[in-house]
């Protein structure tokens, strides 16, 4: 009876060993099929990985398509294709028409729009991402100096442009001076009542693409660039952040110098009373490590000597940037926002009424936690 029952299960694993084969064996030829379309579907479509948006008239935008082209030796050539309409919508139809492939958008990267027309406005231009179901709600949008469609047709890395661009903005996300940012984050900040967007800049420096600062906008509309220079003091004002970005300093005695970069930043806010005029307050609770002093020693007194210092900046320098938005009618750190969700009685008029002759001040509480050398 034993020796009966261990050859039924032998049998029963032999029986399973074998369709486990015939599954593995059908999953891989599936695989190499669906290899196969893919490699032919790519092979009959402009794949673009990046799009410009250029300035024409009042009724008409030139849109610019990137797509790459491999080359045997694994070099990547940018080829663009550039035309002019007067809904954004149509630009595939026509950029159909100089292309022996269709253009598919769904992989698009980055968008970028000349300095130009983001003045006269982006949410008309924007619709058509807004609306293609294969555009990706994580697009990056740029604002280039200049034309997008002369920008996009230089070669930039060994990458395609799309990809590149892409990479540039994220890395200085993720490691610099840009406050995060996306096609979903400029959405979100146009519709939502108490803040404006903003976005950031490139252009050109030593042939390699460079940020530049950010745009910042009142609604749609690109009125006022904030300097490279002024993007660190935005970013700690605007979100919780830790980054590689660094800040320079200058001590005053002896004209010794700092540089102190961002571990990790928190803000927060006091508004004792909503929807009035009285004080608000941001509160900055920053850490930096001390990465390059160009003093002789650095001692508990020259720590205590960049703290006090770095306060004083991000006070300063972040009082000065609120009250330039302020006068200019623009919320990009979303101190309304604040207001509003503090509130039972938010009124977006009142507040837009309130809000230039408001009082906020920055109190910032920095701790220096290395100074990267023993003394």
């Amino acid at each position: 009876m034993s020796s009966l029952i261990l050859k039924t299960n032998v049998q029963n694993k032999e029986e399973l060993s074998i369709k486990n084969v015939i599954l593995i064996l059908l999953s891989l030829f599936l695989m190499s099929g669906c290899m196969n379309i893919d490699k032919k579907i790519l092979d009959d479509i402009q794949l673009s990985s990046a799009g410009g948006y250029d300035y024409v008239d009042s009724r008409t935008v030139e849109v610019t398509a990137v797509t790459p082209i491999y080359r045997p030796d694994k070099s990547v050539l940018n080829e663009t294709f550039t035309t002019s309409v007067s809904l954004s919508k149509e630009a595939r139809v026509k950029l159909n028409e100089q292309s022996d492939k269709p253009f598919v958008s769904g992989k698009i990267q980055v968008a970028l729009y000349s300095s130009r027309l983001a003045e006269e406005g982006l949410i008309d231009t924007l619709d058509t991402l807004v609306r293609d179901p294969s555009i990706g709600s994580k697009v990056y949008l740029v604002i280039v100096e200049g034309s997008a469609k002369e920008f996009l047709k230089k070669q930039y890395g060994s990458t395609d442009n799309g990809i590149y661009l892409s990479n540039l903005i994220e890395q200085n996300i993720k490691s610099g001076r840009i406050p995060k940012t996306n096609l979903h984050q400029f959405k979100y900040s146009y519709h939502s009542e108490g803040m404006d967007p903003f976005l950031p800049i490139i252009g050109e420096e030593y042939d390699k693409a460079d940020i530049k600062g950010l745009a910042l906008f009142k609604q749609d509309k690109f009125v006022q660039h904030l300097k490279d220079t002024d993007m660190f003091i935005f970013k700690i004002l605007y979100e919780k952040s830790s980054s590689d970005a660094s800040m320079e300093l200058e001590l005053g005695e002896r004209e010794e110098m700092a540089s102190v970069y961002n571990v990790n930043t928190k803000r927060s806010y006091d508004v004792p009373k909503p929807m009035t005029d009285s004080k608000i307050t941001l509160r900055v609770k920053f850490k930096g490590i001390v990465n390059e002093y160009s003093g002789e020693k650095i001692n508990k007194q020259a720590v205590s000597k960049i703290e006090s210092k770095m306060k004083e900046e991000i006070e300063k320098k972040g009082e000065e940037l609120i009250k330039e938005f302020q006068d200019l009618g623009i919320d990009p750190l979303g101190i309304g926002d604040q207001v509003r969700t503090r509130t039972r009685n938010w009124d977006q008029k009142e507040w837009y009424s309130l809000y230039p002759n408001v009082e906020i001040n920055v109190k910032a509480d920095v701790q220096i936690l290395e100074t990267g050398v023993i003394e």
